[in-house]
């Protein structure tokens, strides 16, 4: 009838993905420490003196974030996450950006007069090439040629 299949399991196929896997969960784990160290962080901050009037009315007259309720510092912690998580983000996009612009001048600065040189440089030697050529072809030992026909 049929042959029973047989499986194999291959553990480097396993251990292919677990080492993104752990470094995914550092990354979690850093991340949670970090969120974690911001909450805490906020309550000894000192009041800023600052004020903020609408309509003439003072409506903040200074910000004590140690202050606000747990919730509003949740809020203000993944806020800040949120913004130093997209400010990196645009950092390297504008990286790339500046790669992207900067590798056709550096080809056109550098590379292309180096091309140009290099051809210029060969066509007005190619004369030189040739008698060396010729020379060569004229001092080496002739081949050895049969004098009789294969059969």
């Amino acid at each position: 009838m049929n042959a029973p299949t047989t499986i194999t399991l291959d553990s480097s196929a396993a251990r292919k993905g677990r080492g993104w896997r752990m470094t995914l969960w550092l990354l979690l784990a850093l991340g949670l420490l970090l969120a974690l160290g911001a909450f805490e962080a906020i309550d000894h901050v000192e009041p800023a003196l600052l004020q903020v009037s609408v309509n003439g009315a003072p409506f903040v007259t200074d910000l004590n974030l140690a202050a606000l309720p747990p919730a509003d510092k949740v809020v203000l912690t993944i806020g800040l996450a949120l913004v130093l998580l997209l400010a990196m983000f645009v950092t390297l996009g504008g990286v790339a950006v500046a790669l992207v612009a900067l590798v056709p001048i550096v080809l056109l600065a550098i590379a292309l007069p180096v091309l140009v040189a290099t051809m210029l440089l060969l066509v007005l030697l190619s004369p030189l090439l040739l008698l060396a050529w010729l020379l060569w072809r004229a001092v080496r030992p002739a081949p050895r040629r049969a004098t009789t026909m294969p059969a």
